[in-house]
């Protein structure tokens, strides 16, 4: 009887991931990620342009 192949597909990663899996120790963030969407503090002065356009819309009452 013949060896059986895997199945599973491998495909190549997509560009700008990291190809290989992180050890705990060597965590490197991903180029989207953002302390901000962790629950981190954003950085002084980087305000996002949906947050800029926010605080000029204000309503009159505030």
């Amino acid at each position: 009887m013949a060896e059986r192949k895997s199945r599973r597909v491998r495909t190549e990663p997509v560009p700008g991931s990291d190809p290989t899996p992180q050890l705990p120790q060597q965590v490197v963030k991903a180029s989207e990620d953002a302390d901000e969407g962790w629950g981190g503090q954003p950085s002084r002065g980087s305000k996002s342009g949906n947050e800029e356009q926010l605080l000029r819309d204000k309503p009159p009452h505030y």
